[in-house]
């Protein structure tokens, strides 16, 4: 993937009801205002991991991100 191709990708601070933190793509109508930088990746696989090393139960946004949502 071209250097252009990649993605911004936030996790939100706030646990959702389930205890995960979920991680969206920038421009996610559900990205919440209290959130972190992840950083730029080229696939939600790379993004998810590097949100686990701030918080171990991210997990992906059900709505921007449905390959990496697990539940």
């Amino acid at each position: 993937m071209l250097l252009d191709d990649m993605a911004k990708y936030y996790v939100g601070n706030e646990p959702e009801p389930n205890g995960d933190h979920a991680v969206h793509v920038e421009g996610c109508v559900h990205l919440p205002a209290d959130r972190q930088y992840v950083g730029d990746y080229d696939d939600c696989y790379q993004a998810l991991k590097a949100a686990q090393k701030h918080y171990i139960w991210a997990n992906g946004c059900a709505w921007c991100l449905r390959l990496c949502h697990y539940s």
